[in-house]
């Protein structure tokens, strides 16, 4: 039924869809957590919020993880974006 189940891959999208209900205003501590826990339950890819710009979307309106800079994923995965780390989506 199921031929290539080993190859399926688990996505959480928590950030980059759940941020339809609030702009993108995730408290940091919280997404650093959300991280460290999916990382420690072996999901393999992170939806890790959007790459907006400013030309399109108000930092005013939206938070800073409708716009996910470098800076901001390397704090979320405590700096670590290692190989033992989920893959990161944008």
């Amino acid at each position: 039924m199921f031929k290539n189940i080993d190859k399926l891959k688990i996505l959480d999208c928590t950030i980059r869809d759940g941020g339809y209900l609030n702009n993108w205003f995730f408290d940091d501590k919280f997404v650093t957590n959300l991280v460290n826990s999916l990382s420690k339950s072996n999901i393999d890819i992170i939806e890790i919020g959007w790459r907006g710009t400013e030309k399109y979307f108000s930092k005013v309106k939206y938070g800073k993880w409708r716009f996910s800079s470098e800076d901001d994923i390397k704090m979320a995965f405590g700096g670590d974006i290692s190989i033992n780390r989920p893959q990161i989506s944008i």
